[in-house]
């Protein structure tokens, strides 16, 4: 069986072009991925537990970070 012209023109490839070729086909899996993983968000609405892990900084109610030692203007008695 002789081989045909698209079949021979895949052999002059340098590595290169397959090393593209592989990382764009990477991209693409992890970009599908990514939707099903936001299919699947959408799909199962999850309770919330009421659980919080914060960053561990403290802050006020308006979100902003504070000290709460830091006793600016208080004088102890």
């Amino acid at each position: 069986m002789e081989p045909t012209e698209p079949d021979v023109s895949s052999l002059n490839q340098s590595p290169r072009d397959f090393q593209a070729i592989s990382a764009y086909l990477r991209a693409v899996a992890g970009y599908r991925r990514y939707l099903n993983f936001l299919r699947w968000m959408q799909d199962n609405d999850l309770e919330p537990t009421g659980f919080y892990k914060g960053d561990g900084v403290p802050r006020d109610l308006s979100g902003h970070p504070f000290e709460p030692l830091d006793w600016k203007g208080v004088s102890r008695l």
